[in-house]
């Protein structure tokens, strides 16, 4: 949404906190293709490495906690410093 007032757009009825809620789910949503290719990695280290369950483990919270983290900390310092108006 875009801001209401903004001259040369027709029918913006968005606000700030609009702009500032869409723009933080929007870089959320990064973390989708990051899940992707640790998906991958997991899928190539089982299927052409013969990596077994207990080494998978070990990496496990890596794969996990990279597109978590990423995502969620671009979102919140995007978010913390109004870089979405």
């Amino acid at each position: 949404p875009i801001p209401r007032g903004t001259t040369g757009v027709f029918m913006a009825s968005g606000t700030a906190a609009t702009c500032t809620a869409q723009g933080f789910w929007l870089q959320l949503g990064v973390g989708t293709p990051l899940y992707n290719a640790s998906l991958s990695m997991y899928y190539f280290l089982v299927i052409f490495k013969g990596w077994k369950e207990h080494q998978l483990k070990k990496i496990e919270p890596i794969l996990h906690g990279i597109p978590i983290l990423f995502s969620l900390s671009t979102a919140i310092a995007a978010a913390a410093t109004d870089s979405y108006r």
